[in-house]
C-alpha cells in the first residue's frame, strides 16, 4: 500500500486497520473485488440485503467498531450491483457514543487498505425526525 494513502501520526492504530483489511480479505476469498464502499447513515440501513450475489458479515467478525444507534446493523455487505462489486457498511460507530475517530474512520481505512477507490458515505444528519441519533439533553 503506498504510503500517502494512511496517515503517519501516532495515533493512527495502522495494526487495528490492517486487521480489519486481512479479515475483509479473507472473507471475500474467491470474490470479485469490489472497487466500491458504500457507507449507509440512518434511514438506509438495509440496502444491499437480499439482492443476488450479496453476502454479508459482522462487524465484530471483522474487528471493525460497532455502532448502537437504531438503523445502523453493524454488517459489511458485499454486493454486485450491474458489473460492479460494492462493499456496504451497514451503519457506523458514532463519537457521541463514545468512540475515539480513530475507531470510527477504521471501515474506511480498511477498505482503503484492501484497494477500494471510491468511498461514498450517507448521512441523514438532521433528516430522519423519528429516529433519536442518541444524543441526550
Amino acid at each position: 500500500m503506498p504510503n500517502s494513502i494512511l496517515p503517519h501520526h501516532e495515533n493512527f492504530n495502522r495494526e487495528l486497520v490492517e486487521k480489519s483489511a486481512e479479515k475483509i480479505r479473507e472473507w471475500l476469498v474467491g470474490w470479485k473485488k469490489p472497487t466500491i464502499a458504500l457507507t449507509l447513515g440512518s434511514g438506509l440501513g438495509g440496502f444491499g440485503k437480499g439482492m443476488p450475489g450479496a453476502k454479508e458479515r459482522s462487524y465484530h467478525d471483522l474487528c471493525l467498531p460497532t455502532g448502537h444507534v437504531p438503523g445502523h446493523a453493524g454488517v459489511l455487505r458485499y454486493v454486485p450491483i450491474g458489473g460492479v462489486y460494492v462493499l456496504v457498511f451497514d451503519g457506523r460507530a458514532h463519537f457521541y457514543e463514545g468512540n475515539d475517530f480513530q475507531a470510527i474512520v477504521r471501515g474506511v481505512r480498511a477498505a482503503t487498505m484492501f484497494g477500494v477507490k471510491t468511498h461514498i458515505i450517507t448521512c441523514a444528519s438532521g433528516g430522519i425526525n423519528s429516529i433519536d441519533p442518541g444524543l441526550k439533553e
